[in-house]
């Protein structure tokens, strides 16, 4: 996972909404569900909850949930 995908996943998990994360990293929301997408694929499981089409928050899986805490550590001393 690159840098600026661990800050994607993070945004996402802290705001609970694409559209919110996409406005904060100033990408379009289209191009980071896609990346989630992908990236969910990858890892062969879903990161969040999605409780409706235009239902919000997204919420983290429990098992990303408990790695939340660990990425964000590691984004902080990338930074």
């Amino acid at each position: 996972m690159t840098t600026n995908q661990l800050k994607y996943f993070i945004t996402i998990a802290d705001h609970g909404s694409i559209q919110k994360a996409a406005f904060l990293l100033d990408v379009t929301p289209s191009s980071l569900s896609q990346f989630l997408r992908k990236l969910e694929w990858s890892l062969e499981q879903p990161l969040f909850f999605r409780p409706g089409k235009n239902s919000l928050p997204l919420t983290l899986t429990p098992a990303w949930d408990s790695v939340l805490s660990v990425l964000q550590g590691t984004s902080a001393c990338l930074d």
